[in-house]
C-alpha cells in the first residue's frame, strides 16, 4: 500500500467492507478525488499517510468480513444483518458435533421459520411422551417482573429466539460463550425443547443474569446455578422465586440435588447429541 497514490488506496478501503473508510477518509478528499473540490498536493498527501498509518486495522477488519463470507457461504445463509445473527454465524467454529444442527438452524432462520426448533418431530413427541408438563407454560414459560435496588425494574422470562439462547454464555462471561470450552451446549440448549434459559433482564434489555432450567425424564424441574456467579444476592433471589412459580405453574416439583439422586441421563438428548450437565441447585438455596 505504501506504493499507492491516495486515489487507489481509497479504492481499496473502499472495497474492504471493513467500515473504516468513514473515519479515514475525509468528504474533502472525497470531492478532490471526483474533481469537485481542488486540495493541494500536502494536504493530500497528510490523509494518504493517516490511511497508511491505519492499514493494520483494515488488514484485520477485512479478514473479519472474510472471515463471516465464508462461514455464511458454508452454511448456505446471507450475511448477517444484525448482531445475534452475526454472533450464531461465527458460533459455527465453536459448535462442534452441533455445527451441523447449528447450520440447519440458521438456514431456517433465513427462510423466516421462526418456529424451528420447537416443531421439530422429536421435540414434539418428547413433549407428547410427557402429558403432565403444560406444553404451553413450558415452552412459553412466565413472566417475572421486581423492583431491584439499584438496578431498577428486572424482568425474567424465558428466551424464545434460539439465537439469542446461543448468548446465553457470551453475556455472562462463562463457558458456553462463543469460543467457550462447554459452547456446544449452548447450541444444545437452543435445539432441546426440555431444555431453557431464563434471562433477567434490566429495563434498558441488558442481560444482567441467566439461568438454564431443564425438564427431567421424571417430569422434575431441573435448576442451574445462575451466572454470573457474582451476580448480586437480590437477583440470585428473584430467579429462585422465579424457580418456584415456574414449578407450581407446571404443577411438578423442583428436583433437589440435596435429596434425590441425579446423573446427566435424568435430561434427554433431544436434537442435541451432548451438552453440558452444570451443578443443579436446591429449591431452598439463594
Amino acid at each position: 500500500p505504501e506504493e499507492l497514490d491516495a486515489s487507489a488506496l481509497v479504492e481499496l478501503l473502499d472495497a474492504s467492507a471493513s467500515g473504516l473508510a468513514t473515519t479515514l477518509v475525509s468528504r474533502r478528499l472525497r470531492a478532490h478525488l471526483r474533481g469537485d473540490q481542488a486540495l493541494r498536493d500536502g494536504q493530500v498527501e497528510r490523509v494518504r499517510r493517516r490511511i497508511l498509518a491505519a492499514w493494520d486495522p483494515v488488514l484485520l477488519a477485512r479478514l473479519a468480513v472474510a472471515v463471516e463470507e465464508d462461514l455464511a457461504r458454508g452454511a448456505g445463509v446471507p450475511l448477517p444483518s444484525t448482531e445475534r445473527e452475526r454472533h450464531a454465524l461465527l458460533f459455527q467454529s465453536s459448535a462442534f458435533e452441533h455445527r451441523r444442527a447449528l447450520r440447519r438452524l440458521l438456514k431456517a432462520r433465513s427462510r423466516g421459520d421462526g418456529a424451528h426448533p420447537d416443531s421439530h418431530p422429536r421435540n414434539v413427541r418428547w413433549l407428547a411422551a410427557h402429558p403432565a408438563i403444560d406444553a404451553g407454560t413450558w415452552t412459553h414459560g412466565i413472566v417475572l417482573r421486581r423492583e431491584i435496588p439499584g438496578a431498577g425494574e428486572v424482568t425474567l422470562a424465558f428466551e424464545r429466539d434460539p439465537l439469542e439462547v446461543l448468548r446465553l454464555g457470551t453475556y455472562v462471561g462463562s463457558c458456553l460463550s462463543l469460543g467457550g470450552g462447554q459452547a456446544y451446549s449452548a447450541v444444545a440448549i437452543a435445539l432441546d425443547v426440555n431444555k431453557q434459559v431464563v434471562y433477567g433482564r434490566d429495563g434498558s434489555g441488558g442481560v444482567l443474569a441467566r439461568q438454564v432450567l431443564a425438564l427431567s425424564e421424571r417430569d422434575r424441574l431441573f435448576c442451574f446455578e445462575v451466572y454470573p456467579l457474582e451476580a448480586p444476592a437480590e437477583v440470585r433471589a428473584l430467579f429462585l422465586e422465579y424457580d418456584r412459580e415456574l414449578a407450581r405453574a407446571l404443577g411438578i416439583a423442583i428436583h433437589d440435588p440435596e435429596a434425590e439422586k441425579e446423573d446427566d441421563g435424568e435430561i434427554a438428548l433431544l436434537l442435541s447429541s451432548d451438552w453440558w450437565f452444570d451443578y443443579p441447585i436446591s429449591p431452598g438455596e439463594p
